[in-house]
């Protein structure tokens, strides 16, 4: 369950923060999952906690890939997966966007 996984970091970055933020965005690449799930999951973890009432916005990144057969572009996830293989040839691709998780402050 990468949602959780991502969560988990996502909070801790959080918590660890020297001031908390009233509001965060959180970068979140396809391969992580689906921003609804993660934003509910996310709810569900920090209830009860000092970041139970920030706001978060969810920016999701689409997952790009280039593999050596030549093929490059944009691919659909559908589900939770650890590589990505290429529409054209089925190798491992090499993945260059999709698998970002970054919290940024806003307020």
């Amino acid at each position: 369950m990468h949602e959780f996984t991502a969560v988990q970091k996502a909070i801790n970055e959080i918590l660890g923060m020297e001031q908390r933020p009233k509001k965060v965005k959180i970068i979140l690449g396809k391969i992580y999952g689906n921003a609804k799930n993660f934003k509910d999951m996310f709810r569900e973890h920090t209830r009860g906690t000092p970041i139970e009432n920030i706001d978060i916005e969810i920016e999701q990144v689409p997952v790009e890939i280039k593999c050596e057969c030549g093929f490059s572009g944009t691919v659909k996830i559908l589900e939770h997966v650890h590589f990505v293989r290429c529409p054209l040839c089925g190798k491992v691709a090499d993945i260059l966007k999709g698998d970002e998780l970054k919290v940024e402050v806003i307020e």
